[in-house]
């Protein structure tokens, strides 16, 4: 039972109203007869459409989803940082810049006691804070700024917001993430 020409044009014609369904069963009813033509069993020539348009509709599908911008909503396919950007930043501002500050902070003080014994000259503790806040400052800004890029990108928000980071104010935890999230 083979479908001829004749036949994949009327299946087209029958169709009464357009819906993707209907397209996708004519573009198939034209690919099978143009395999037959070329000379292949209908068999042969369902398969290799079959292929074909499922590569194209895979294909299509992920062009789409690219262009949206839509992220999986599931937890397959990400790490434990993108699906938690929030936390993903608060851990980098709070532990990484914030207690790395402080240890700068101790590291200094303890260097700077050992050198100048207590009582030492105020140029030793306006040095000592000048150090503190460089090391501290430039810390902050090594680790901040790679993280705000990195949550930024992915909430889909303007890198302009990285203007924030010098308040030492989270702002990127408190905007909303402008990227579809699709649904499995």
């Amino acid at each position: 039972m083979s479908m001829s020409d004749k036949e994949a044009e009327e299946l087209g014609k029958t169709m009464e109203q357009p819906s993707a369904e209907n397209s996708l069963r004519a573009v198939f009813a034209a690919c099978v007869a143009t395999e037959m033509r070329a000379g292949k069993s209908q068999e042969e020539a369902v398969r290799v459409c079959h292929a074909r348009i499922g590569k194209q509709l895979e294909d299509g599908v992920k062009a789409q989803s690219q262009a949206t911008n839509v992220v999986p909503a599931s937890g397959r396919g990400t790490s434990w940082f993108q699906r938690h950007l929030n936390w993903t930043y608060f851990l980098a501002w709070f532990f990484l810049a914030t207690i790395s500050g402080y240890l700068v902070m101790l590291a200094v003080g303890l260097v700077l006691d050992s050198l100048y014994p207590p009582p030492s000259p105020p140029e030793v503790a306006a040095l000592g804070l000048t150090i503190i806040l460089l090391a501290w400052t430039v810390g902050y800004i090594a680790v901040m700024i790679p993280v705000s890029i990195y949550v930024l990108r992915r909430k889909g928000r303007s890198l302009w917001w990285m203007l924030f980071i010098f308040s030492y104010i989270p702002v990127p935890m408190f905007l909303k993430n402008h990227r579809a999230v699709a649904e499995h």
